[in-house]
């Protein structure tokens, strides 16, 4: 509650786990909140893990928030990467573009969402961010070949049959 950077540093050399500056920015908190979280769990710091497991955060980051908006920056931010570089070790790791992963979890989610909700096709949509429903049929359409009225058909049938 003290406005003073050196109270601030007194803080840390007294052992404090970090401090937060006023005004109060949400994101950055959040951050703070989870790599101290991390750290008291034992994970490494963000600069001691390699590509491989900064891909995996990543990767963790938009399931996470698969009902968000998320941006290549906003990942890169998460785990400290500019997101040029996150760009390309992510489509070097993973063999798809940032935006084409995030794109396949949210057809995941709309999938969940379609086999064990009874959200109407215009409220998932709305869920998973879309701003018109014909953009999120073509999309699902376009990954399953189906579009989700008809995925939704074939799930029920396939659960009714797995009952008798």
């Amino acid at each position: 509650g003290y406005s003073s950077k050196d109270v601030a540093i007194e803080a840390l050399r007294a052992q404090a786990d970090d401090y937060i500056e006023k005004p109060l920015d949400i994101k950055a908190t959040t951050q703070l909140i989870e790599r101290l979280l991390g750290r008291k769990r034992g994970e490494l710091g963000l600069d001691a893990i390699d590509a491989d497991g900064k891909i995996k955060r990543v990767k963790e980051f938009l399931s996470r928030n698969v009902l968000k908006k998320v941006t290549l920056k906003d990942a890169g931010v998460a785990v400290s990467l500019s997101p040029k570089y996150l760009s390309r070790i992510f489509k070097e790791q993973t063999g798809a573009g940032f935006s084409a992963y995030r794109l396949q979890e949210k057809m995941e989610q709309a999938k969940t969402f379609l086999g064990k909700t009874t959200y109407n096709i215009d409220q998932i949509s709305d869920k998973l961010g879309y701003q018109n429903c014909e953009s999120f049929i073509r999309q699902f359409k376009k990954l399953t070949g189906l579009t989700p009225t008809e995925y939704r058909r074939k799930i029920r049938k396939k659960s009714e049959r797995k009952k008798r």
